[in-house]
């Protein structure tokens, strides 16, 4: 290279920190540069030894355009200082000499412990991705895993269906939020026993064809009706069977002169929380001051639509069902520590508050219990009855402009999106863990009668779990 006048020859890249420890033993490299010639430019980058896995919740950086998750939120701590060394020369007598010398050694940044298990994670990833993989109607999905007593989360995973694979290119958990449907029927219920309109879902009401003035039949309560040649139906059975006339009939009966007491139990269910990661959003839930509010605003709200929750609120809300009515703050960051080992953060579990009476939970674990033995997520026992919950469907707002299509639900073309969900915990009798999973379906003409399908998944999970 010399002969060819260059000064400089490239004669490794990309290396390691071990491997440049090694080259620098080597006859001239292990002089000083000024002797030996060698000069090592360096680069620094975060390495992530789980790759893509739980991206969107570890987070990655990349410049100053993307910045997303943990590594965001936490950018400061991780980040560690550069050293530096200044050598000023002078000359005496003909002769370089060192007049002044500056060293100050590098400082490593701090190190943040999460509460996330990537063993658990990476379990998790797998049965998400086969869900998503194998139904073409399915385009992304999420699934939170987080301990009962504490809130700590185990799990936040987040994929979505390219044409190039499946990735993490959401935070659906805490970004997305949509109508809950039947999910909201157990806050209709937990509402109605923490005021005392009811003691026990064992209680009955009529049916009446299953309709209420200003809103549509639920032809399920003619089809309860006529298989059992009854005219009252028992609460737990509404409960189970996802009726809507059920806990609209209720409402509409204890709350109808109040509304806003009604509202106010929502709003204790769904707090808006500092979750501690950007991007929660907002939860939704109309008052009766709001401009939306009318006729049907109330009924509507019983069974879990005109309001727009994130998943993470929801499973907070069942979470809380589990813990005996206690709601705990859920987190992901466990402590933060110094280069030394020195602790310098630990976090505590935080009781955001007693949203719910103990024996009012207790009632509505049993109400889950029924659910599961007798409703549509019946197919849970095959597995000995370990995890207890409730599946629920509705559809997806899929525009912000109505005039863009149908109506808010519908495309020009009539096409809809639906949120298939599925919550709840296990062991059922010693609650240790919450689960939720969210299929998000892509746009279609047909109806999405697939309930079961993210219960598939968590069940599959808890399958895997306990081998």
């Amino acid at each position: 290279g010399h002969e060819r006048g260059r000064r400089y020859l490239p004669i490794a890249n990309g290396l390691t920190k071990e491997q440049v420890k090694t080259i620098k033993s080597f006859p001239l490299f292990n002089l000083p540069s000024y002797r030996g010639g060698l000069i090592i430019e360096s680069r620094y980058v975060r390495e992530y030894p789980f790759g893509p896995l739980a991206r969107q919740t570890v987070g990655y950086m990349k410049g100053d355009s993307l910045k997303i998750g943990l590594e965001s939120k936490y950018d400061l701590m991780l980040t560690g200082h550069p050293g530096h060394k200044t050598i000023r020369y002078g000359r005496y007598e003909g002769r370089d000499i060192q007049k002044e010398k500056e060293f100050v050694p590098a400082k490593n940044g701090m190190d943040i412990h999460t509460t996330l298990s990537m063993n658990a994670t990476s379990v998790a990833d797998s049965v998400l991705r086969a869900a998503i993989q194998n139904n073409s109607d399915i385009e992304a999905g999420c699934f939170v895993l987080m301990d009962v007593k504490t809130g700590a989360i185990h799990v936040m995973t987040n994929l979505t269906k390219t044409e190039g694979g499946i990735f993490e290119l959401y935070n659906y958990a805490i970004g997305q939020t949509f109508e809950p449907g039947s999910l909201a029927q157990s806050m209709t219920y937990a509402a109605l026993l923490s005021d005392s309109h009811i003691h026990t879902l064992s209680d009955t009401i009529p049916t009446n064809h299953g309709v209420i003035n200003g809103l549509n039949q639920d032809v399920h309560i003619v089809d309860y009706e006529q298989t059992h040649s009854t005219n009252s139906i028992a609460i737990q059975d509404g409960f189970a069977h996802s009726s809507r006339y059920v806990p609209a009939y209720l409402v509409q009966h204890y709350y109808y002169q109040k509304p806003e007491k009604f509202v106010e139990h929502l709003r204790t269910y769904c707090p808006d929380m500092d979750f501690g990661l950007d991007g929660l959003r907002e939860n939704h839930i109309p008052t009766p001051k709001s401009m939306e509010w009318d006729n049907r605003t109330l009924p509507v709200l019983s069974y879990g639509y005109s309001m727009s929750i994130s998943p993470l609120s929801i499973l907070s809300f069942y979470n809380s069902i589990a813990n005996k009515g206690s709601m705990v703050q859920p987190f992901l960051l466990n402590k933060i520590m110094r280069d030394d080992g020195e602790v310098v953060f630990t976090n505590t579990p935080v009781q955001i508050s007693q949203v719910m009476p103990e024996h009012v939970a207790n009632v509505m674990s049993d109400a889950l219990k029924y659910v599961t033995k007798e409703g549509p997520g019946r197919f849970a026992k095959h597995w000995n009855q370990m995890i207890v919950g409730k599946s629920g469907i509705s559809l997806l707002p899929i525009t912000e402009d109505i005039e863009e299509g149908i109506d808010v639900y519908h495309d020009k073309e009539g096409r809809r999106k639906y949120a298939a969900t599925y919550v709840g915990y296990f062991p059922q009798d010693a609650p240790e863990y919450s689960v939720i999973c969210v299929l998000f379906g892509a746009k279609t003409k047909q109806n999405f009668y697939s309930g079961t399908l993210p219960a598939n998944v968590v069940l599959d999970y808890v399958n895997r779990l306990v081998k």
